[in-house]
């Protein structure tokens, strides 16, 4: 019995230390796997960023070189150490200004966007929309009561008013308008259906003034003795058409 307890014991710890040394074992390999390096790893060399040399050329000019080169004349004073712009001879050896790597053109597209941003913003121009002409009276003419004499047709008619603003007409052209326009060529004013500034506008029973004429078809009139306003000057903007006309 002695020695199966002391075989059993001795088991135990045969177990106990292979499993032990098993275990150092596994975690060294593990260890040290983890630590060396891989053999198939590529080491990519140190990038470097080569400057650019520019010899002057007869003729060169810093601005024709930078341009070139993508770069300022501030830049390339900067990296050459040069004070006056104007200092550069043939056969001179510039240095270029070469940009962090991967921001090539940076300078240049932070300027520019610089003033862009500095750029007052540009309005839309909208449309606009058509619109008939319309002249617009600023003032309306001053009538002054002419003295009736030289004009006999009737005092605060449509006639007396046109013979008021245009002394020069005759006074036998007819009453109330009827007839002016055929009298009117008799005496050899000019007639027609245009209206024009300073015209008699002639209709059936009465007669106007033209006072100026629109572009959307239509004129600006004065009058008397409209809608029996007897001796009343009325001013109103109506159709063209609806009148024939006496150039005076």
């Amino acid at each position: 019995m002695r020695i199966a307890r002391s075989v059993a014991a001795l088991a135990i710890i045969l177990a106990a230390t292979l499993s032990y040394e098993h275990y150092a074992y596994a975690d060294s390999t593990i260890t040290n796997t983890a630590a060396r390096p891989d053999a198939s790893a590529k080491t990519e060399p140190a990038k470097t960023v080569s400057t650019p040399a520019v010899t002057v050329q007869m003729g060169d000019t810093l601005t024709a070189i930078a341009d070139a080169h993508s770069t300022t004349v501030n830049d390339i004073l900067v990296t050459n150490a040069i004070s006056d712009p104007n200092l550069i001879e043939p056969g001179q050896v510039l240095q270029m200004p070469t940009p962090p790597q991967g921001l090539t053109g940076f300078s240049s597209s932070l300027k520019a966007a610089a003033t862009a941003f500095m750029a007052p913003p540009v309005q839309a121009v909208q449309p606009q929309a058509q619109t008939a002409t319309t002249t617009v009276v600023a003032t309306q003419p001053m009538y002054h009561a002419a003295s009736s004499a030289g004009n006999s047709y009737v005092w605060g008619t449509c006639t007396w008013y046109v013979k008021s603003r245009i002394p020069s007409l005759p006074n036998q052209l007819g009453n109330g308008g009827y007839g002016w326009l055929s009298a009117a060529a008799a005496f050899g004013y000019a007639t027609g259906s245009s209206p024009a500034p300073g015209a008699i506008g002639v209709e059936s029973g009465h007669v106007v003034i033209v006072e100026s004429v629109n572009g959307n078809g239509t004129v600006n009139i004065s009058e008397m003795n409209y809608a029996g306003q007897v001796g009343v000057v009325h001013y109103r903007t109506t159709s063209a058409s609806e009148f024939q006309y006496i150039y005076v």
